[in-house]
């Protein structure tokens, strides 16, 4: 797209965000920048966003899209609409309420047939909650451990979920020995809080005790079983499918 010849009226899709508190004349030109950054954070194709102008009365912030990304554009508020939206939009559609909610202001977003509410000052939080601690388990791999202090930090990567913990120098000086090794199983006391927007935070994980795991797989140990002289498992064809039998019978 030419940057001096925009696309003609025709060819673009306008949208607007309203922001009841302010005019074009009250709001500070950082505000509005600020709300204009987390719109774009919001929608997410940040180089098909061209803005157009400030609207009077109540303040309305017009924009434009090429109308071949509008679809695109779209996409995200319509999530938010719809209930499925993913984490990063959730969080600017957090953000921008936090925005509002500080200049006790609500918003309003329109784009192509998608009409999106911004609760802002109307938002109704759940009460903050905790600190509670309680104990905690989690089990992975060993991938960093390390620290200057008297607590050291590690690192448990459990598929591609992560998790920080600290420790004594002394847990760390045994645990140490299986970085980057078998699975373990760490156990300690966690605290959680319950934030306002009724999620609740893990702020923190003390571990106190580890153990190794057996990574032997299941079809090896149950070879294993079958080996020993007297065992009933040398009876079954199938001790796997026997095992899943017993086990849905639990």
């Amino acid at each position: 797209m030419d940057r001096l010849h925009p696309p003609a009226e025709g060819e673009r899709e306008f949208g607007e965000f309203v922001i009841d508190s302010f005019t074009p004349e009250t709001i500070p030109m950082s505000r509005l920048a600020e709300y204009m950054a987390v719109l774009a954070e919001l929608l997410g194709k940040r180089d098909s966003l061209h803005f157009e102008r400030v609207e009077p009365g109540s303040l309305k912030i017009k924009y434009w899209t090429p109308k071949e990304d509008a679809d695109e554009v779209v996409q995200r508020p319509a999530m938010l609409v719809a209930g499925t939206a993913d984490k990063a939009t959730l969080a600017a559609f957090n953000r921008m309420n936090d925005l509002l909610e500080v200049d006790r202001a609500v918003g309003a977003f329109q784009f192509s047939a998608v009409v999106l509410p911004f609760p802002g000052r109307e938002r109704v939080h759940s009460p903050i909650y905790g600190p509670v601690d309680e104990e905690m388990t989690v089990e992975g791999q060993l991938v960093r451990i390390g620290g200057k202090d008297k607590s050291i930090h590690a690192q448990i990567q459990d598929g591609s979920s992560f998790l920080n913990c600290e420790m004594t120098r002394g847990l760390a000086m045994e645990m140490c020995h299986f970085l980057f090794g078998p699975t373990i199983r760490v156990t300690g006391n966690a605290r959680f809080r319950r934030t306002r927007d009724g999620e609740w935070e893990q702020l923190s994980f003390k571990a106190t005790k580890f153990e190794e795991l057996d990574d032997t797989p299941l079809s090896q140990v149950v070879a294993k079983w079958r080996a020993i002289e007297g065992n009933d498992w040398r009876k079954f064809e199938d001790p796997l499918a026997e095992l899943a039998r017993l086990s849905d019978e639990d």
